[in-house]
């Protein structure tokens, strides 16, 4: 446009790209883009303005360089923004980076408007505010242009609907007229009015307007034109006496701020157009080479045909004669293969026929061989057949006569009864007619102490029964035969569908969850208690709290899941012993005596009571989960497959909470024994990315971390995330894990130190089947039931890896160097790489 100078350039007339400074996208709205953070450009990349640019850039320049140093700094910028909140609009700088938040992103920007990396900008380096802005700048209020915009708004008000009827009748004298240009002003000129301050908001619009109305002739003289009657209309309006030399200055600078968007438009459609016949000049240029070209490829063309058509003919003769050479050669050749293979067919031929001989000689004795089998295998069955029929009737005869004999026992034995109720239906009623015999003859006092002594004696036979049924419902569970649980004909016939041993089911796994954070609780509060003549810290007291505090959690969970899903679940096929339902009430009970220990736990106080409460504790809940382990699970295997079970576990899962479910897989052991669980319950592998290992990660950070403090000694950093990797929580790890953990056949011992995939050449381990459910011998030669390795399952899991972007990078976790296995072996300090990796973690987690 003839308002701005050229750009310099580095290179043979190409101007810079300066979007990699600015990026303005000028929405419908009017609200300027997103300023990105810039890369620095060369000093001779940099625009150069035309004077009028120059006073407006240094208008806005010398407002915000407030020291008058020559240069703005990165305070000054800042400090303008809070002063003026027209100044982000001005330069172009998205609201949320004019605001505290959004520092680091001004920083950004002012870095990369830093040419000379000096720390402040000079004016050249200011005005890159503006780079690829030009219409904003051109557009930019003037000082006076608050005043203007008052008068307009002021006098807006007095417009009335005979403004359209005046410009009209003020067009008539216009020529030539542009179609579309009178309404497209009329509807634009409130929007021009109300922009005033801010014309990007309709410079979009209006440079839209202008491009269509070019083709009806739109020129810079019809548009001085139109803005004169427009400006004649307004005074018309308005009044002599209301339309003031400010309403003109101020009208007038509107107006022609319009028609000159329209220009724009107009020359944007020229230019299109320019470069629209440019096109076509340019492909007309190419057909007509493309069809020289053509023409003198097509000559050469022929005269090489021409000179391969003599070549083809000379080849085709020499061809002839060849063909005939090896047509005499080849007959030659077939007639003495075709003997050979004659001689050889008619070998063939009669090995055939005596191979076919011999089989059917064979076919002849083996089919007669198989016929007498048959005979004597019909003969033995025909014989078991008439014993089976011989010991049925005598079984019939037998079942017969112990019937015979059961009903006259029970006959004798009604018989008996009635006789025996007979006399002690007389023994009854002589001793009632004796006792009011001997009613009669005592005194009152003496019937009062006879009352008070029978009662006396009915309490302590109801006290003694109580005690008897106290004492039955909290005697130990063990396990009966499986049909005596039935409940409405159900049978327990569901074992064979479950393909993995019982303790491997998750509600051993829940169990030993439990009993670790259990021993690893006990195991700190001895540490705490030791005789070291300190009081206990704060930080210790607090850890405590929050230990129990999400273990209580785990365990109100555990016992919610088991009362309202599986109890009730199990009770519509089978009758569960009263105890399950006792014991968690008395669970509860102890549960609420080391909350009240732990509420009163304060910094310096011993941990007696503390200590007492919780070992109450732990003891019924380990005797609990041994009898649960002992009857629950065989009962839920037996009466439900696994189909069902799943169905359940499902939903019941998605809802638990991520610190409960974090607490779960982290104690499987490893990232590979907890694939092993997810392929054994067919959840998919690719929920460790999802769910399962963010779980996990913030369940160390929280709850095991806590525990590596506690065992140590060692107080965490304050106001800094848990590390979670497993040297940093070696201690806690390896705390006891011998006395929690169940052992499951065809499993190696858990153990949090083993590296990932590292099990190529697993030992063969024999399958171990439920001797409940098939009641034989299950031993198994070894080469049948070994292990599969896990090769396969670690396949798979690197196919999820590779699925998965942005889990790809193995686990750092997983990858470290075996965790001690003892407290007090010393842990070696993790490389810097390892400390970055870790911390990555936990910030993404």
């Amino acid at each position: 446009p003839p308002h701005r100078k050229p750009l310099k350039t580095t290179t043979a007339g190409n101007p810079p790209n300066m979007a990699s400074i600015v990026e303005v996208a000028h929405a419908t709205d009017g609200a300027p883009g997103k300023l990105a953070a810039p890369a620095p450009v060369a000093r001779a990349m940099m625009p150069e303005w035309s004077d009028k640019e120059k006073a407006k850039i240094r208008r806005v320049f010398d407002e915000c360089d407030t020291d008058h140093s020559g240069t703005v700094s990165f305070a000054e910028i800042t400090r303008g923004l809070a002063k003026d909140k027209e100044l982000a609009r001005i330069l172009g700088i998205p609201k949320e980076a004019a605001t505290a938040s959004g520092v680091e992103d001004l920083k950004a920007i002012f870095v990369g408007l830093d040419v000379d990396a000096s720390g402040e900008l000079d004016f050249d380096e200011f005005g890159l505010f503006f780079a690829e802005r030009v219409e904003i700048l051109r557009y930019l209020p003037g000082a006076d242009d608050d005043d203007k915009f008052c008068v307009m708004t002021e006098s807006a008000a007095h417009l009335s609907p005979t403004l359209t009827a005046s410009f009209e009748s003020n067009l008539a004298a216009v020529k030539p007229k542009v179609d579309g240009l009178a309404a497209a002003m009329l509807a634009q000129l409130p929007a021009a009015v109300k922009h005033f301050l801010e014309p990007s908001a309709i410079l979009k619009d209006a440079r839209a307007r202008g491009k269509s109305l070019a083709a009806a002739g739109l020129t810079q003289d019809s548009l001085d034109a139109y803005a004169a009657a427009m400006l004649s209309a307004l005074a018309d309006v308005l009044g002599e006496d209301a339309f003031t030399a400010a309403h003109a200055e101020a009208y007038g600078k509107c107006v022609r701020n319009l028609c000159d968007m329209y220009r724009l438009g107009a020359e944007d459609a020229q230019k299109a157009e320019r470069e629209i016949k440019a096109a076509a000049i340019e492909a007309a240029k190419a057909k007509l080479a493309a069809e020289k070209l053509a023409a003198t490829e097509a000559a050469a063309k022929a005269e090489a045909d021409a000179v391969a058509i003599e070549e083809a003919k000379t080849a085709a003769i020499a061809a002839a004669a060849a063909k005939r050479q090896a047509e005499k050669e080849a007959a030659q050749a077939a007639l003495a293969a075709a003997k050979a293979a004659a001689d050889e067919a008619a070998r063939m031929a009669q090995a055939a026929i005596d191979a076919a001989d011999a089989a059917e000689k064979a076919a002849v004795a083996e089919l007669t061989e198989k016929a007498e089998a048959d005979k004597a295998a019909a003969v033995e069955a025909k014989k078991a057949k008439e014993a089976e029929a011989k010991a049925a009737e005598v079984a019939k005869r037998e079942a017969e006569k112990a019937a015979a004999v059961a009903a006259k026992a029970c006959e004798l034995a009604n018989k008996k009864r009635k006789e025996e109720d007979a006399r002690r239906a007389k023994e009854r009623e002589a001793a009632a007619k004796k006792a009011a015999k001997d009613k009669s003859k005592k005194t009152p006092a003496e019937l009062q102490e006879e009352e008070a002594a029978k009662l006396e004696r009915l309490a302590k036979a109801l006290e003694e029964q109580a005690r008897r049924e106290y004492e039955a419902a909290r005697a130990p569970l063990t396990l009966q035969p499986l049909e005596s649980y039935a409940v409405d004909g159900a049978v327990p016939d569901k074992g064979s569908t479950w393909q993995y041993p019982a303790q491997s089911d998750g509600w051993f796994r829940i169990h030993n969850t439990i009993r670790a954070e259990m021993t690893k609780l006990a195991a700190a509060l001895d540490a705490c208690a030791l005789p070291t003549g300190e009081p206990l810290p704060a930080w210790k007291a607090r850890a405590i709290k929050s230990y129990w505090s999400l273990h209580a959690a785990l365990v109100h969970a555990h016992h919610a899941h088991e009362d309202d899903i599986f109890y009730p679940l199990l009770a519509t096929r089978c009758s569960l012993p009263p105890k399950l339902d006792i014991v968690h009430g008395d669970v509860l009970e102890l549960i609420e005596a080391v909350d009240a220990a732990v509420d009163a736990l304060e910094p310096g106080a011993d941990l007696v009571r503390l200590v007492s409460a919780f070992d109450a504790y732990k003891t019924s809940m380990e005797a609990h989960f041994a009898e649960e382990e002992a009857v629950c699970v065989p009962l839920m295997r037996a009466y439900f497959g696994f189909e069902e079970i799943a169905a359940v576990m499902a939903p019941m899962m998605k809802k638990m909470d991520p610190l409960v479910m974090g607490a779960f897989v982290h104690h499987q052991g490893s990232k590979d024994r907890f694939m092993k669980f997810m392929k054994q319950e067919k959840i998919p592998a690719v929920a460790w990315y999802a769910e399962f290992k963010s779980m996990r990660t913030k369940y160390r950070a929280a709850q095991e971390a806590v525990a590596q403090a506690l065992l140590t000694g060692v107080e965490p950093a304050q106001g800094k995330p848990a590390k979670t990797g497993k040297k940093d929580l070696a201690v806690a790890m390896s705390c006891g894990s011998g006395a929690w953990a169940v052992p499951i056949p065809g499993h190696a011992p858990l153990s949090f130190d083993e590296p990932e995939k590292a099990e190529k050449e697993p030992e063969p381990v024999p399958a171990v089947e439920d001797e409940r459910e098939t009641g034989e011998d299950t031993a198994v030669p070894e080469e049948e039931t070994a292990e599969k390795p896990v090769e396969a399952e670690n396949a798979e899991a690197e196919a999820i890896e590779e699925a998965v972007v942005e889990e790809a990078a193995p686990d750092a976790e997983e990858e470290t160097p075996e965790a001690p296995a003892a407290a007090e072996e010393e842990i070696p300090a993790p490389s810097p790489e390892e400390e970055e990796k870790e911390e990555e973690e936990v910030s993404f987690a």
